[in-house]
């Protein structure tokens, strides 16, 4: 799964939740590129979310916008990442757990009905590729 986690590697197991090395997706250097801004913006806004001062209202608003920039550009990755051969990535969207007590049942984008992942604690939309 494609996601943010604090860490250089945007790049996850769905099943374990390990770090999944870039070279090993075979990314071109233009698409490695691509991921890299990604992550430190949405990087920056998950940190001005966390701080929770006076940009935290903000930084919420644009990682919960799935018409957003940072999702846009996340959405176009994701689909470049899943063109190459043997790769099939999600994309972990951000949720405000603190202030949202329901689990997500539908898409952000599409607003479809999430599917169950398996036995996990999140949903998955199959059209969007997205896990919340």
């Amino acid at each position: 799964m494609l996601r943010d986690a604090l860490s250089w590697n945007p790049f996850y197991c769905v099943e374990c939740n390990g770090e999944v090395l870039p070279k090993r997706i075979g990314l071109t250097a233009e698409l490695a590129e691509s991921v890299s801004s990604w992550r430190a913006i949405h990087s920056s806004l998950y940190r001005l979310w966390l701080a929770s001062g006076d940009y935290e209202d903000w930084a919420r608003e644009q990682l919960l916008d799935p018409q957003g920039q940072v999702n846009e550009d996340a959405f176009e990755i994701l689909e470049q990442v899943n063109e190459l051969p043997g790769v099939t990535f999600y994309y972990w969207f951000f949720r405000d757990v603190e202030n949202d007590d329901e689990p997500a049942t539908h898409c952000p984008k599409c607003s479809e009905a999430l599917w169950d992942y398996g036995e996990r604690f999140f949903g998955k939309c199959d059209y969007c590729m997205i896990l919340i």
